[in-house]
């Protein structure tokens, strides 16, 4: 039972369910600069980029 808790798919993968809101909140919090008038593609490209 510990494993499936420990398990958590959260990384990278789920990039394309979020908004681009919560995507820009996470660059935010990993201080990675992007442009304002970035698109989803480009902002989950940054974020992958900094794994």
């Amino acid at each position: 039972m510990s494993a499936r808790s420990f398990n958590n798919d959260s990384a990278p993968t789920t990039y394309d369910s979020m908004t681009v809101l919560e995507l820009k909140a996470e660059l935010d919090r990993l201080e990675i600069p992007y442009a304002s008038s970035d698109r989803k593609a480009r902002l989950i490209e940054l974020l992958k980029g900094a794994d």
